[in-house]
């Protein structure tokens, strides 16, 4: 049954930030861990090394704008996004909404309702979302959404009820609020992944990528044409 957390914010410590708070050094690897899941959307990468995922993440421009939503908020540790959509994500613990810039947060704990409204009062062709904010049930209604059939999987998956009351108050607010409440606070920021710089392979160091072996005579002529077109 849906619930909010019964910890109150007022209480949150430095302790606690530390203790369940994901630092970007934390975020990568559970997103990696998380291709294991049997509800994860990106299965064809399960079989992917760590680096290797992380730098496909990097040049993809819907990791770089969940990474920049995710960012308003204090990401627990072992969270991770299962399915990135059009302004949407969903991660093991919440379904966040973007509609003109600002985002909703809505923790699954908190969740009461995903589907399609269908009624004879009702004809709308958009999906309503409820789930309890403040002691009351509020409403969203989307144009466009995540495939409710994924939203179930995590739901039924329902991780979030490893959660304690701390965590489960930590996911419903963001980080802007905790920063009002308890400036002396630090609160960690996910980033999106950093390929290492480096020689390009194949590559040797002062040059452009040219294809090896290349023969020693031609070293020097080549990196006076690479200094030439600096």
């Amino acid at each position: 049954m849906a619930s909010e957390s019964t910890f109150n914010l007022s209480e949150l410590s430095q302790e606690h930030i530390d203790e369940f708070v994901a630092t970007t050094a934390d975020f990568w690897p559970a997103y990696h861990a998380g291709l294991q899941a049997p509800y994860a959307v990106y299965k064809q990468y399960r079989n992917m090394g760590p680096e290797e995922y992380y730098a496909l993440c990097a040049r993809s421009d819907a990791d770089k704008i969940a990474v920049k939503v995710l960012q308003d908020f204090p990401v627990l540790k072992g969270e991770f996004p299962v399915s990135i959509g059009v302004g949407d994500i969903l991660t093991n613990y919440r379904y966040i909404v973007t509609e003109a810039g600002s985002a909703t947060n809505i923790p699954l704990h908190a969740l009461t309702h995903y589907d399609i409204q269908s009624s004879a009062q009702d004809t709308r062709n958009d999906l309503m979302v409820k789930y309890l904010r403040g002691g009351s049930e509020q409403t969203v209604r989307l144009d466009e959404w995540i495939k409710d059939e994924i939203v179930r999987a995590v739901r039924n998956a329902a991780e979030f009820d490893d959660l304690n009351e701390i965590q489960k108050a930590i996911l419903e607010t963001s980080t802007y609020n905790i920063k009002r409440k308890h400036p002396s606070l630090t609160v960690p920021m996910i980033e999106m992944w950093k390929v290492p710089e480096g020689p390009k392979e194949g590559c040797f160091e002062g040059m452009g990528c040219y294809k090896l072996p290349i023969p020693d005579q031609h070293k020097e002529l080549l990196k006076r044409v690479d200094k030439m077109m600096e």
